[in-house]
């Protein structure tokens, strides 16, 4: 899946204690040992990111006694993480692998309903999601992405071509969509071509173009529909997919249309998972 060195594990537990505990200093109690259990308190949730608290436990000296993998879903009340350890380090370790935890499953959580919930009317229909996410929170945020279900649209400029009106601004008026695909193959002959298109008349431009994929950005379901059958008919190779305001709410209207792939950045705002934290003195 998705790797994280330790340095970068590292980095997080400094930005939350970048000196010392001085809580648990002034009381006193770093020297005692405790347990730390974390249980699931509800009943849909996806784990993601406990991989990653197993590695800042370990960095911590703590014993992880119990884990369950990415990918799990608990049951109300169920134990899904526990570890042992002193004090001092117990509390280094809880409050950023919490937090972690909870931001991660959630985006798995919303990522596997919404892939549930489309795959239920088209089986074959793929979640694809953006690189729309906060800075610094990437590689988490496509672990949670893939341990959902879906996958990724791309993860950032350099590994695919997507044309957006923003690209067409700096060509000359003259450059056709034909004239902008014929020019991509020769540049990047191993890449496949993707135009956005704002309205069905840049859509079927693009398919005629012969992109490899058409992404018919914030239009309705219902111009969706039809809109499929004519580029299908077009090229019957190419790749449709619907991007923009598609959320878990309307994924399933999308799914219907026919598209072969909806694009999306909505679970990345997804409440957090809820999880309690128990802590007592061994």
């Amino acid at each position: 899946m998705v790797y994280f060195t330790q340095a970068e594990i590292e980095q997080w537990l400094a930005e939350d204690v970048p000196y010392h505990d001085e809580t648990t200093r002034a009381l006193g109690i770093g020297h005692k040992q405790g347990v730390l259990d974390i249980r699931a308190r509800e009943t849909d949730s996806v784990l993601c990111g406990t991989e990653e608290l197993i590695k800042m436990a370990d960095l911590l000296g703590l014993h992880v006694v119990f884990s369950q993998p990415s990918g799990y879903q608990p049951s109300r009340g169920e134990r899904v993480f526990c570890v042992s350890g002193s004090a001092a380090m117990l509390h280094r370790w809880w409050k950023v692998a919490v937090v972690l935890l909870a931001h991660a499953s959630g985006v798995a959580s919303q990522t596997r309903r919404v892939v549930l919930a489309v795959q239920s009317v088209n089986p074959a229909l793929h979640v694809a999601t953006t690189r729309k996410i906060m800075p610094g929170n990437r590689k988490m945020m496509v672990k949670a992405v893939l341990t959902g279900g879906a996958i990724i649209h791309r993860l950032g400029l350099s590994e695919s071509i997507l044309v957006f009106a923003q690209h067409r601004a700096f060509l000359p008026p003259s450059v056709t969509l034909f004239d902008l695909v014929q020019k991509l193959k020769a540049a990047s002959p191993e890449k496949r071509i993707l135009l956005e298109a704002e309205s069905v008349a840049e859509a079927i431009d693009a398919a005629k173009a012969r992109a490899d994929v058409v992404q018919c950005d914030k239009l309705s379901p219902d111009i969706l529909k039809d809109l499929v059958v004519q580029l299908k008919r077009i090229n019957p190779r190419i790749v449709v997919s619907a991007a923009g305001g598609i959320t878990p709410e309307n994924a399933v209207n999308f799914a219907r249309t026919g598209v072969d792939l909806l694009v999306t950045s909505s679970v990345y705002h997804a409440p957090p998972a809820d999880f309690g934290v128990t802590m007592t003195q061994d």
